[in-house]
Order: structure tokens, then sequence, then C-alpha cells
């Protein structure tokens, strides 16, 4: 589905760059959630002759990826894991992915934990990512995501009940919890449209030290 909306017109653009005209942002999201937030974002991008598509990676949208000016690439993390499919997806469209603005971010019941070690399991998430992918987007972010007890399997809905407890979140398995601070969606987005290295999401910031790859280019990487 693509959002049109204004032209935006990056801070850099007077050395060269072009604008970003077309936006991909692309998620793995099989419980919907991710994908909800990407629409978030895209509706936050603001004004005219701007296009933004979400595509979900679960639901066969990609296709070769050409024709974007810039790249949203959004995954939940279950039990430390990323989709395999996204993580491939990025791996082969890496060189395209690292020569435009791009970001990335995850989407784990961590997230709504405020502790520093949860904080610092988020980041180990981030890295790891990056790290699989060869992938170096510009600005990163770590959002909560829901607790839909009442979709879940029996197994499911257990362990996240006692996951959430033990940061002491909700545990009513009768209701569904939006746990997403959408204040947080909204100022990533912005962060983004700006390409304001200032931002908390800049990647400088938020990992301030540049992660190595796991396979050094040219290297086939084995999936």
């Amino acid at each position: 589905m693509a959002f049109v909306k204004k032209n935006i017109e990056l801070p850099f653009e007077a050395n060269g760059a072009k604008a970003m005209n077309r936006i991909a942002i692309v998620v793995s999201s099989q419980s919907g959630h991710t994908e909800k937030i990407a629409r978030s974002m895209a509706g936050a991008l603001s004004g005219e002759n701007l296009q933004v598509d979400v595509l979900n990676i679960d639901q066969n949208q990609l296709s070769a990826f050409r024709g974007y000016d810039a790249a949203i690439i959004g995954c939940p993390v279950y039990l430390g894991d990323f989709s395999q499919a996204l993580i491939d997806w990025t791996w082969e469209n890496r060189e395209e992915l690292n020569s435009i603005p791009s970001a990335f971010f995850t989407v784990s019941l961590n997230a709504a934990d405020a502790r520093p070690k949860a904080r610092a399991t988020d980041d180990k998430a981030l890295r790891s990512f990056i790290h699989q992918t060869d992938f170096h987007p510009r600005f990163v972010a770590s959002f909560a995501g829901a607790l839909n007890y009442t979709q879940y399997s029996f197994f499911k809905r257990c362990v996240l009940q006692g996951m959430s407890a033990a940061v002491g979140g909700p545990t009513d398995i009768s209701q569904d919890f939006d746990l997403t601070n959408w204040d947080e969606v909204s100022r990533f987005s912005q962060a983004f449209e700006s390409q304001d290295i200032r931002s908390e999401f800049a990647t400088i910031n938020r990992l301030p030290v540049a992660p190595q790859p796991l396979w050094p280019a040219g290297l086939a990487r084995v999936a």
C-alpha cells in the first residue's frame, strides 16, 4: 500500500544528494503489529508528492529493490531471533540499502522494560541484525510491541505472560495490550525525515561504536 505526500528536502541536498521521493518501509510482520507501526511511520512522513510503500515480506510483497530513494527496515524480535527471510533479503540488497538514507527498527516486549539491562538487550538485538546483514542504517530504534493474548496459542500465551510478569507488565490473558509508545514512533519518523544526526535515534548516538560485519565484504554469506 502506498502513501503519497510531499517531497522531503534533505539537509545535504545542496551537496548533490537528491531528495527522497520514494521511500520503502520493508517489514516482517506475521502478527501485524510491526506493520501497524510501519503504517504509522508512513502517515507521519509529511506532505505532497512523496510516495511511501509499506511492504511486508511475510506476504510476498517484495521483488527486486529498485527505484527507492530511502528505506526503513523493521522486524519483530522473538526470543532474540529475527525473521530469516528479512535477514536474507536485507543481506541480498545491502549494497543498494547502504547507498541511500536508511533506518532500522525492532519491535519487542523487551522494549517496554525501562531497566538499563533491557536497554542493553535492545542494543544487542540492533547490533545483531546489523552484523548478520552488513546493513549500515543511519537511524535505529527499539519499539515496544503488543501483547495480543487472545490471539495466541496456549503455549505462546503462557510464555509471554510469564515474560510480561517478570518486568511488571500486563498479565490479564483475557485482554490484548498495545504497549507501543506512538509518540516515540512519530519522533523516529521525524528524525528520519529531517536526517538529523543529533537525534537520539541516529545510529552514531544510539550505537556509538560502529559494529563490524561478521562477513568481510566480498565473501559469500552462508544463510
